[in-house]
């Protein structure tokens, strides 16, 4: 579900407080992201 329909029907006026409050990251999510964001170091290193 978008963040902004959650924003509204939880009665938020910013969509930030709400994905402050209610995403979470979890360990596993951690550990995809990782071999990304070492790619995306790299290939700006190399550029």
């Amino acid at each position: 579900m978008a963040p902004k329909v959650i924003e509204d029907r939880l009665g938020h006026t910013n969509v930030g407080f709400t994905m402050q409050v209610y995403t979470h990251l979890y360990d596993e999510q951690r550990r995809e992201a990782a071999p990304c964001l070492a790619e995306l170091i790299q290939r700006d290193k190399a550029s």
